[in-house]
């Protein structure tokens, strides 16, 4: 495997992570809101935001490597619906 084929796969490792984590803190914002929460909904979707801009970044270098695209399954998270369990 050459070095570049190396960071390509790296890359989408990220990729997929953040991806997952940004669809993960989605979950928890939309929890956070129907319970009254919304400073941290706020807070949550902002995470969800960030990370998402950190995967189209790792997807964009990706591409600038003449690498391809790969759309991977996530890992199951444990969704909280009890506001101290999940801090």
């Amino acid at each position: 495997m050459s070095q570049t084929e190396k960071v390509v796969a790296t890359l989408q490792t990220l990729a997929t992570g953040a991806t997952g984590q940004a669809t993960h803190h989605d979950i928890a914002a939309q929890i956070f809101a129907s319970q009254g929460f919304t400073k941290l909904s706020d807070k949550y979707t902002g995470h969800a935001t960030e990370e998402r801009d950190f995967a189209g970044q790792f997807m964009a270098r990706i591409l600038d490597l003449d690498g391809q695209l790969q759309h991977e399954a996530q890992p199951a998270q444990q969704v909280f619906t009890d506001i101290k369990a999940y801090m």
